[in-house]
């Protein structure tokens, strides 16, 4: 399938797709030196590029990531190597978000308005 992508999209798909196999990664502060990167909610540096990498992912992009920055997948194995990793960020984050959430639960139940 075919997505459209924007200017910013363009250019970062390419810087990372010049750097095949995890050996060729490419740090973020690299990649924000050589294009400028918009952050538009104003987080931090790395935000924007995060939100944009994110996005060629859902557009079937196959960029890894880790300690050593941005990459495209040189093969099968690489690319469900880091998805098996980015399957298992999500589910620490969930198994996080659901105990902050019963602990809530619990503090609205006993009408706590201090979470002290």
């Amino acid at each position: 399938m075919s997505y459209a992508l924007t200017q910013i999209e363009m250019e970062i798909l390419d810087i990372i797709r010049s750097r095949v196999g995890e050996e060729n990664a490419i740090k973020d502060t690299e990649i924000r030196k050589i294009i400028d990167v918009p952050d538009p909610d104003k987080r931090k540096p790395t935000a924007g590029l995060r939100d944009i990498v994110n996005s060629l992912r859902q557009k079937e992009y196959p960029i890894c990531s880790g300690i050593k920055g941005y990459w495209y997948a040189k093969d099968i194995a690489e690319l469900r190597e880091n998805i098996e990793a980015l399957d298992g960020r999500a589910i620490k984050i969930m198994t996080a978000t659901k105990g902050m959430k019963a602990r809530l639960e619990m503090w609205m139940r006993n009408s706590q308005a201090s979470l002290l």
